[in-house]
């Protein structure tokens, strides 16, 4: 799902975070250039915890700082290709 440049914020990551913990067919969110703070990166590091299906997620250009980019690391998602190859993630987070 692309929603870059569309000024998604806190709250619309932290709606998009609800849906992500059940949903289990998007493999893309890219989220570029909107105004996703440290909240909404929680957010969604959270919501990742639950989701075995999203395979990248870009949160480029978006103001998550340090302790937003530490709770994505901390979504417990193994490092790309520590299956074997299966499921390759790839998370993309810069503040």
């Amino acid at each position: 799902m692309r929603l870059d440049s569309n000024q998604v914020s806190d709250g619309g990551a932290t709606a998009l975070a609800k849906t992500l913990s059940t949903n289990a067919t998007l493999t893309e969110l890219h989220l570029a250039h909107n105004l996703v703070g440290v909240e909404g990166a929680a957010q969604l590091g959270s919501a990742l915890e639950a989701n075995a299906s999203l395979q990248l997620l870009d949160l480029a250009h978006n103001a998550i700082l340090d302790p937003g980019a530490a709770s994505i690391a901390r979504c417990g998602r193994r490092p790309l290709g520590a299956d074997g190859g299966r499921a390759q993630s790839r998370l993309a987070a810069a503040g």
